[in-house]
């Protein structure tokens, strides 16, 4: 089952029974073993379910019509000191796990944080390269649009300046012939 912080919710992934593969489903913490282990960061291990006198009997969530959990493990998956899932193994038969099997699934564990980190991360880098992506995008339609503006802005420069030339020739030639006239009148 994986962690999901931001919403407090326990997504369980993958859960066999005696019935087979159980479909996917979301808890909210506070809800089950698993959310023990999330919320106290430590493995819940349960040898013998009758013999059992911990609090997770008054916590546990069966799921489906099978005949009872005997056994248990859970144990965090941590990276970094966060808690990112839960790893858990069960058996019908009583005393069926040891120390040996916990030290096991916690080395476990330990290597599917990584694994789970690795991935967050590779996602994180993902998305912010698309969206380092969509904001060059964005950001060079603005500079095509602006570069379109000052293209713009320029052929009405040039045209205001012809114009300016083309009026100062109006007024030279236009001086010139006052000059003539003035110099013919006297």
């Amino acid at each position: 089952a994986l962690y999901r912080e931001e919403s407090r919710e326990i997504d369980v992934r993958l859960h066999h029974n005696r019935q087979g593969r159980q479909p996917q489903r979301l808890r909210k913490l506070g809800e089950g073993i698993f959310s023990w282990v999330i919320s106290h960061n430590k493995p819940a291990f349960i040898r013998d379910w009758e013999n059992d006198d911990s609090e997770f009997k008054q916590i546990t969530i069966h799921v489906g019509d099978t005949p009872q959990t005997k056994a248990l493990i859970a144990v965090p998956v941590t990276y970094r000191g966060r808690v990112l899932g839960v790893i858990s193994v069960q058996s019908y038969i009583p005393n069926k796990f040891d120390d040996g099997h916990l030290n096991i699934l916690v080395t476990f564990a330990g290597q599917v944080a990584i694994a789970i980190a690795n991935a967050q991360l590779f996602e994180e880098v993902e998305h912010s390269r698309d969206e380092f992506e969509r904001r060059v995008t964005e950001r060079t339609h603005d500079l095509a649009l602006q570069r379109d503006e000052l293209h713009t802005m320029m052929e009405s420069l040039r045209n205001a300046n012809r114009e300016k030339e083309d009026l100062l020739m109006k007024l030279k030639q236009q001086t010139s012939k006052l000059e003539r006239q003035t110099t013919e009148l006297e």
